[in-house]
């Protein structure tokens, strides 16, 4: 019976230990996608918000955040308008025409750029999507471990009755098969 008790305490422990480990090793898995999920989340909010899904004030508030994000965007946009309306001057174009193609450039790149500015953002919300997809996998990974630990402990404690109610069985087996060796 000792070594039936030595050999439960033991089983135990090491099950216990190997599950404790195992555990942590998938929390620390998942803590490592967090930054990404969490990225990705705020990612697709954003793009909630930018493509109206999320009501007019959201898409008026992303359409602000947006123009304020990119301190190079006017600059960029300022330098080549500059650049257009010169080479229009040298041809001796300058005027209506001139100003009318202006403006035709800087609206087609402003919609280049507020596409890909969606783009992106969509972007990293599939990436948070992915790293969210990681982590609902290693929380079921975490759910299966430990129902893995509760079945075989419920094995072990029902191995361990069973043996435990054998060797109560075996002193009495013990003398009867005396007893009958004896008549």
């Amino acid at each position: 019976r000792k070594d039936i008790e030595n050999a439960n305490r033991q089983a135990t422990g090491a099950l216990t230990q190997g599950r404790d480990a195992a555990m942590g090793q998938y929390s620390q898995a998942r803590e490592m996608y967090s930054p990404y999920a969490q990225q990705g989340q705020r990612a697709n909010a954003l793009y909630g918000d930018a493509t109206g899904a999320n009501g007019q004030d959201a898409y008026k508030s992303a359409m602000a955040g947006y123009a304020g994000s990119d301190p190079f965007r006017d600059q960029n946009a300022d330098y080549a308008n500059n650049a257009l309306m010169r080479q229009y001057a040298a041809r001796g174009q300058s005027g209506g025409n001139a100003g009318l193609a202006v403006a035709r450039a800087q609206t087609e790149r402003g919609a280049t750029d507020w596409n890909a500015y969606l783009s992106r953002l969509q972007g990293q919300g599939q990436q948070g999507l992915q790293a969210t997809g990681a982590q609902a996998g290693l929380t079921q990974g975490m759910g299966d471990l430990r129902s893995g630990y509760g079945q075989q402990m419920a094995g072990n404690a029902i191995n361990y009755g069973n043996a435990m109610a054998g060797s109560r069985n075996i002193g009495i087996n013990n003398l009867m098969g005396l007893g009958g060796l004896a008549m």
